[in-house]
């Protein structure tokens, strides 16, 4: 063998051998459960098709197998007409599948109702599925679960299904849930109602740490709102989040953080009706030209919102071993910018060691509400834990919360005017052995 041909396969041997210390150990996967117990969601995208009057109820309550459950239904708002879509999104390493099990139980399914699952390869919204997932130049992937009739046997169904090898690293899932009129009827006198428990995804974790500098490789980044009804996002590393939780404020009392002010695309074709866009901007001219996720309130009204997005990471990918003690430092760059300087919005990053996607169960920085780009300009934030023993990988957030109880009794609920915007330019992580 000549020397150069010794070099090259040392060279060979040496990047594999790296590689398989920086990936997750052989077999080793996350299992996500969430079993709906607790009554904080964090969805990652939502739309009515048939219009904004169409909304569902999505809340725990008692009925799950065993437990609480998520129930979906009209049964509470009597809605005579409706249809939501709703999203989850999960990292994964590319080149691996992904798992998907729950528990469906469809205790009242009226006539021309449907309940579907599906899922893609990829960042996208519930608008993409609901207008392109069946165009006939790229077909997406079937549903991979279905109910068009009411069931002949009732109670609970098992969903379990596997997908094959995924190209990106992110995988969405969506949950479609839809009752028609029924023509047959001048007063509509059965509502829609199912319940959802025990969902398991079980994925590979990311081997590295994608995209800290939302740079977005190069590609020109790209708005969501721009991506409505497209597959242009696909290659994004970051999922989106939006909570659906009561939470405590920092100077007291609560707030409803909901999806009102998500449930923005109706029943027009076209896209541009939206009432928030998450910007993957390259080069973002507010901030001096800054690569950056830029989390924008269009048309905010009066309601609060929690939203922003979470990356699952491997420990594997900062080079510890499976179960090694470390520290994990996370440091936030921020900003806002709220011209109105109302201070009603605040910046927070967050951490699930354990690499949950449900924010109620994260950790969480302070609430700041004075990183504001024409008086603070950038701002830091930290967060630190201890790895858990058992834990291979962990989630990071990026999280803008708009809203807060203003007035002399502080009963009256205000959001931030139009404009407003929570910009991040870097999240970066430090792991030390212990």
């Amino acid at each position: 063998m000549t020397s150069w041909l010794r070099v090259l396969r040392m060279i060979t041997l040496l990047a594999a051998w790296a590689a398989a210390l920086l990936s997750p150990a052989a077999g080793e996967t996350l299992v996500q459960e969430i079993t709906f117990e607790s009554p904080g969601l964090s969805w990652s995208d939502v739309m009515l098709p048939w219009g904004g009057g169409g909304f569902l109820d999505w809340t725990i309550a008692d009925g799950g197998n065993p437990g609480k459950a998520l129930r979906i239904t009209t049964k509470e708002n009597k809605n005579p007409v409706s249809c939501e879509n709703r999203t989850l999104m999960f990292n994964h390493q590319p080149g691996t599948p992904v798992r998907v099990e729950m528990d469906v139980n469809p205790v009242t399914h009226p006539k021309g109702s449907v309940f579907m699952i599906r899922w893609f390869d990829g960042y996208v919204t519930a608008e993409a599925f609901e207008r392109i997932a069946d165009d006939e130049f790229e077909p997406w992937p079937a549903p991979a679960f279905t109910i068009t009739e009411t069931p002949q046997e009732p109670g609970w169904k098992h969903v379990d299904f596997r997908t094959s090898a995924l190209d990106r690293t992110v995988f969405t899932l969506l949950i479609v849930v839809r009752q028609p009129p029924d023509p047959a009827k001048e007063t509509q006198d059965e509502f829609i109602n199912y319940y959802i428990d025990n969902l398991r995804v079980e994925t590979t974790p990311l081997a590295k740490y994608m995209d800290p500098g939302f740079d977005w490789h190069g590609k020109g980044g790209g708005k969501m709102i721009e991506w409505r009804q497209s597959i242009g996002g696909r290659h994004v590393d970051w999922c989106d989040f939006m909570d659906d939780v009561v939470a405590p404020l920092p100077n007291g009392g609560t707030i409803e953080y909901t999806m009102q002010t998500f449930r923005d695309t109706g029943a027009a074709p076209r896209p541009g009706h939206g009432k928030h866009d998450y910007s993957h901007e390259v080069h973002n001219n507010i901030v001096g030209g800054a690569s950056t996720i830029t989390l924008s309130r269009i048309h905010p009204g009066e309601v609060p919102c929690a939203w922003g997005v979470r990356q699952t990471v491997s420990y594997a990918a900062f080079g510890l071993e499976p179960d090694q003690d470390a520290h994990i430092e996370i440091l936030v760059k921020y900003t806002l910018h709220d011209p109105a300087k109302k201070r009603l919005a605040r910046l927070q990053v967050g951490a699930d060691p354990e690499g949950g996607v449900v924010t109620e169960n994260a950790l969480w920085s302070e609430e700041d509400a004075y990183a504001n780009w024409d008086v603070e300009g950038w701002r830091k934030a930290k967060l630190e834990f201890d790895r858990p023993k058992g834990a291979v990988a962990f989630t990071v957030f990026f999280r803008h919360r708009d809203g807060d109880r203003t007035g002399a009794e502080r009963q009256t609920i205000r959001a931030t005017d139009p404009g407003n915007r929570a910009i991040a330019d870097w999240i970066m992580i430090t792991a030390t052995k212990k």
